[in-house]
């Protein structure tokens, strides 16, 4: 006997067995061929997913996968497509929470300073990412306006020359 119509019979046998199938050894006994060939039916029936196969004392069980078994395995897939979808939604909400505060973190940039820094230099450079809008003096005070925060201040040493044509002093001779 071929090994198509090995299957043939093998599938016509399995789908009268109900859920609970037959053992390959039963399978072997009313198809009339040795176990050996019957491993061969089996692989091409799990090749193509037809069958489930369940390992017992006696032998390996051969289950036909019925529309049922088919049924089952879409609603544990679906189940499992909707606790994915959720956990999506979730993931995605929290992105979006997650992105407007660091929004606002980087709104609240601003840096106040409650105290006077006084640098020791006669010069000093200011520096904005953004430029400036606006720079005002008052007699002893400048006010410098960004249009945005981000001003850096940064004291210039001035260099005071040694002035070498400063004739020397004479000592005075008594």
């Amino acid at each position: 006997m071929r090994l198509m119509e090995m299957t043939k019979r093998a599938v016509e046998i399995l789908q009268k067995a109900g859920e609970q199938g037959c053992l390959n050894i039963e399978l072997a006994w009313k198809l009339g061929v040795s176990r050996r060939r019957i491993y061969d039916i089996i692989a091409v029936l799990r090749a193509v997913d037809l069958i489930k196969t369940v390992k017992e004392r006696r032998g390996t069980r051969i289950i036909w996968k019925t529309p049922l078994h088919f049924q089952e395995e879409k609603e544990r897939l679906l189940q499992e497509y909707r606790k994915l979808k959720k956990e999506k939604y979730s993931l995605e909400k929290q992105i979006t929470i997650l992105e407007e505060q660091l929004e606002a973190l980087k709104e609240k940039k601003v840096v106040q300073i409650s105290e006077t820094v006084k640098f020791n230099v006669r010069k000093i450079r200011i520096k904005s990412e953004s430029g400036f809008l606006r720079i005002s003096g008052r007699g002893m005070e400048a006010i410098v306006e960004s249009s945005s925060p981000g001003i850096i201040v940064q004291p210039l040493p001035i260099y005071i020359p040694v002035n070498s044509t400063k004739p020397m002093e004479k000592t005075k001779e008594r």
